[in-house]
């Protein structure tokens, strides 16, 4: 049988016992091309929010293949990027490519938003203040 490539071997197995019977069964092995991709899968979310000037990190990805098993960590998206100086919707693709030739992908969403909430202003001291004429005021 050769598992380096596909067909359809017979095995045939055979025994004969102290009586000189022959007892005999027989086995078909189908060797079959792997043509299933491996599965990506984003560490951490796969939709993400961010505020204009928020620092991204990336996360990078997995790889698991039913053949190959563990195929590996993704530290950089495939294709796309995040440009946290500008509003927008940001795709990030991550893929790879098993053994067998097959090419697996999933992607990352990052929304990038404008800030829309005000700033706070702490005052130090009282908020309100009496002086009299002529006074210095100071902070």
């Amino acid at each position: 049988m050769d598992t380096n490539n596909t067909g359809t071997y017979i095995l045939t197995y055979t025994t004969v016992d102290l009586s000189g019977n022959t007892g005999s069964t027989t086995r078909t092995v189908n060797v079959l091309r792997d043509t299933t991709a491996p599965v990506i899968s984003v560490n951490g979310d796969a939709d993400m929010t961010l505020i204009v000037t928020q620092a991204y990190s990336e996360n990078g990805a997995s790889c698991y293949d039913n053949a190959d098993g563990y195929c590996g960590y993704i530290s950089q998206a495939s294709s796309g990027s995040v440009d946290t100086n500008n509003t927008g919707t940001y795709l990030l693709t991550y893929s790879a490519v098993d053994l067998s030739g097959n090419t697996g992908s999933t992607t990352r969403t990052v929304n990038v938003l404008k800030d829309t909430v005000a700033p706070v202003i702490s005052l130090s001291g009282d908020a309100d203040m009496t002086l009299i004429v002529t006074q210095t005021y100071s902070e």
